[in-house]
Formats: structure tokens, sequence, C-alpha cells
């Protein structure tokens, strides 16, 4: 709906606003050069704004109008990079007026609906009083004729309204430049209402030996107001392992490049936006079948569990990737003679670069492992030593390598092995193993830890 006054006011100059009863010195923005967001994921973003304006001799007030309605007031910084320029007060206005309350003061006013045709041309002009609102819009209106009218469509002209109605936030500063003309300025503030989240779409080859990953990034904006030609960065704040004697954890902010975004955007207010985070790109997979009994007590054995089928992408350059990757949704398909077929619709963990993204594709039927600690000991101060054994047990009819994933605290050392093992970027084992059908096939280790 377009919301015009009936006399100077129209919704096309709605940023113009009334200050409380006073009117400030004319020194609106000649031109906006751009804004730069940084969007942190579940948490406050950073505006900053620049724009050309109008300084004037002596004394004077500056309204900055179209600044997010959901911003704090306490982390607004205006600076002058080229100009010596005073600021000596300033006041938020936060522009309560909406549209919705707009109507409500109209009940029972006489106001006027313009009806066009496609082309936009003016068809027929009806003044009635207002009934009743309902969503910003007349609901019911009484034409002269004594007729009501239901939810009557058209633009909606109003009465004039008093001057110190505050339609739009905005801030205004007193100043002292040191001289009239026109200056760059730049404004920063945190805000509540931008916010972001990834999504993925997988297709894995029908031999899982490859897969299509595309990335898209879905931009919400709750802030009241359109933000064109900004620039964007999107933050997110992880938590990460520390490695000590003690397990501990940290915080840190990560910055996520939008790889598919080369130019900046326009961020229309209350429309969710999808750019690229990641371009369609081929890359290649490892499929393995996982024992990771995460949670089990030391001391205690785990009940037999099923073996996990996990495709691993690799996310390095010469992959193809070698990016941060955001944790986020994710669709999961996989070609087949008969035409594609959905996998799963599932989270997809973030990962950093060089680093492997685990896709689980579901329990592997007749693959069980079990594991157990067989023998404990106190071998010095804040120094133990464990034996741990796992079995697997598998019970088709082929050979299949199967990979046992431990969780030895951050300082270990291991005194003996039965197999072969790697240890991850996480400081977790693995110990990859070629299991004999039909049998039971046992793997132990000593482990000393430190804490």
């Amino acid at each position: 709906m377009t919301i015009h006054r009936s006399l100077s006011l129209t919704a096309r100059l709605l940023p113009l606003l009334a200050l409380g009863g006073a009117t400030p010195s004319p020194a609106e923005p000649l031109a906006v050069p751009g804004a730069t967001l940084t969007l942190r994921a579940k948490g406050k973003a950073s505006v900053v704004e620049r724009r050309i304006v109008r300084l004037l001799d002596g004394e004077f007030e500056l309204q900055w109008e179209g600044v997010s309605q959901r911003l704090d007031p306490n982390s607004l910084q205006l600076r002058f990079p080229d100009k010596p320029v005073t600021v000596l007060d300033q006041r938020f206005e936060s522009g309560q007026t909406s549209r919705d309350a707009l109507m409500r003061q109209c009940v029972g006013e006489r106001v006027q609906l313009v009806q066009r045709a496609g082309t936009g041309n003016e068809t027929q002009r009806l003044a009635g009083t207002v009934l009743s609102v309902e969503g910003g819009r007349p609901a019911a209106l009484q034409l002269d004729t004594g007729e009501v009218l239901l939810n009557p469509g058209g633009e909606v002209l109003l009465p004039p309204l008093p001057e110190a109605v505050t339609l739009t936030p905005r801030v205004v500063w007193r100043l002292r430049p040191p001289g009239k003309g026109a200056a760059r300025a730049e404004l920063t503030y945190l805000t509540d209402g931008l916010d972001w989240s990834a999504n993925y779409v997988l297709t894995l080859s029908a031999d899982l030996r490859e897969a299509e990953i595309t990335g898209w990034v879905t931009l919400t904006n709750g802030t009241g107001i359109t933000f064109s030609d900004a620039q964007l960065r999107l933050e997110s704040v992880e938590t990460r392992k520390v490695e000590s004697l003690q397990p501990v954890t940290e915080t840190e902010v990560v910055e996520y490049p939008l790889v598919g975004l080369t130019q900046p955007l326009t961020l229309a207010a209350d429309e969710p936006l999808r750019v690229p985070l990641l371009s369609p790109r081929v890359v290649p997979l490892e499929r393995v079948y996982l024992f990771d009994p995460l949670g089990a007590t030391p001391a205690g054995p785990t009940p037999p569990q099923k073996l996990k089928s996990v495709v691993r992408l690799r996310n390095a350059d010469w992959a193809g990737l070698g990016v941060s990757l955001p944790a986020g949704s994710g669709m999961i398909y996989q070609e087949t003679d008969r035409g594609t077929k959905v996998v799963s619709d599932r989270g997809i963990p973030g990962v950093g670069a060089d680093k492997d993204l685990e896709i689980v594709l579901g329990d592997v039927g007749n693959l069980e492992g079990t594991r157990k600690q067989t023998a404990f000991r106190e071998v010095a101060e804040r120094t133990q030593e464990q034996d741990i054994e796992i079995q697997f047990n598998n019970k088709t009819g082929e050979w299949v390598e199967a990979v046992a994933v431990e969780h030895p605290w951050p300082q270990w050392e291991i005194l003996e092995a039965s197999h072969f093992y790697t240890t991850r970027a996480d400081k977790a084992l693995e110990f990859p193993v070629m299991c004999a059908p039909k049998a039971i096939t046992t793997v132990t280790y000593r482990v000393r830890m430190k804490y």
C-alpha cells in the first residue's frame, strides 16, 4: 500500500521528518555512497554508512534519516574524515509511528482511495469515512452514499498529519563545523534485526567418489529500512577446543567470505534474500565406515553399535575448495541409474579450510562395533594408563574396511597398538582396520595420558 498525505507530505517523502516541533537546518544528505554491513549469526550486526552532507555556518542540527529501527543508541558514532567537526549532542528518534498506527488514528476520519489501472493511470477516486482498519489498511469504508465497502483496494490518501509526527527512525546531531560546504560523513552503529544462515545442496555421484556442492546464504533484514549497494561481511562466533592438561574451549570470531558474491547488493526491509556462498563445484569424496562411540565412559563398555556410513569431502585447495564453510542446513541427493534420489535433509557442520567435512549417510546394517577398557593404572601424579579393546563384528560375506575413532585427552602417548593408526587435526586417533567376512576383528592399544 502506498500512503499519501493530501498536502505536501506523501509516502515518497516519508524520510523528511518533523523534529518534534522544531524545524532543523537544511542539512539532508546530498548523496549516499553506500554502506558496509557486518552480519554476525545470532548476534548484533554492525552498520557503517557513508554519505556526503551539507555543513552550515555556526551551530546547526544535522538529521540522518533512514537508520535501523532497532539500533543501539549507545553504539552510535559519527565521523568526518576530512574536517574537524565538533559534535555537541545527539538524539535518536525511533519513529514509532507505523502504518498500522497511522491508520488507527484515521478511524472516524475521512480519507480518499485512489484506484489505478495496470498502466498506473488513475481510474477511480473514492471518498468516505474509515469505520475500521486491519493490517494497516481500511477494513470498512463508509462512502458518502451511505454504502459500506469491505476491504477496499487502492492507495490511501490520509488527511494532513500533525507536524510533530515522526514517521521513520533518525538520528539528529547538533554540530559545530569549521565552515560551510559539503563534507564526507561516516555513521557506525550496532543493530538487531540483521541475521544470516547458510544452506547447502550436495549431489553425490552414484559411486560416491565425488560430489557437486553449492552453498547459499539467506539474509534477513528486520531493521525496517532498505540497504542499497551494500558491501557484505558474514561472521559467526564459534567455539573450539584448546590443547591443555584439562579440556578447554574458547570462542573466536570467524569470517566467511562470500566466494559467489562479487558485487554490492540491495537488502530490502522484511524481504529475505538468498545470495551465493559457494558457486557449484565438483569435489572428491572418500567413503568410510566409522565406529565413533562418543559419550562412552572410560571404564564402561559400550553395547554393540552399528557403524556409520560416512562420506568425507576434502575441503582443500587441491580438491577445488579450501575455504571455511559455516554450519547450516543441507539437502543431499545421490545420482542413481533411475535418476536422482533424496538421501537426507540434515544439518551440515561447519568446517575450516584444509579439514574434512563428514556427512553421515546412515547406519551400516551388518557391521557392528563394541569398545571397552580392559585395564587402568595410575602410574604417576596426574598420569594414567588405559588398555582399550575395540571389536568389529562383520556379519557380511565380504572383506570390509572399518575405521575406529578414539578421543584420548589432549596430552597422550600411545605405548603399544595392535594396528596402524593416524592422528587427526583435532588430536583424535583413527584405526583403519580390514575386517574379515563373517568374523570378529579385535583392535587393542595402550595409551598414557596426563591431566
